[in-house]
């Protein structure tokens, strides 16, 4: 029984150690960020992202109107051609959303950074 008990307590003791190194690290970064707030890997990141969402929006809406279609078996009758194109709108129309939205978010950095 001693032995659990001196085991449970030496896992306590790793894992506020582990988390205090992490909350170490996390300040550290936080520290860094303050003082370049968006990198080359940040706008690297968000130009991959762009590809990623944009991509997964076309295939989730092209796959909704295929299961949607299978269903119904009939009674709404899509053209797989009329579905791409559905699809490809509802991509651009997420992509303009995309867009704004990290528009948005460098303006606010820049002037945060203009503020100080």
């Amino acid at each position: 029984m001693e032995e659990n008990k001196d085991l449970s307590k030496m896992y306590k003791d790793d894992s506020q150690k582990a988390m205090e190194s992490l909350k170490k690290s996390a300040d550290k970064m936080n520290e860094a960020y303050a003082d370049n707030p968006f990198t080359r890997q940040d706008v690297v990141l968000d130009i991959v992202f762009f590809f990623i969402v944009t991509g997964a929006a076309f295939g989730w809406l092209l796959l909704m109107l295929l299961i949607i279609s299978f269903i119904s078996m009939g009674y709404l009758k899509f053209k797989f051609k009329t579905m791409v194109i559905a699809a490809v709108i509802f991509a651009v129309a997420v992509a303009v959303f995309y867009i704004f939205k990290k528009i948005n978010k460098y303006k606010k950095v820049l002037n945060n950074r203009r503020a100080k």
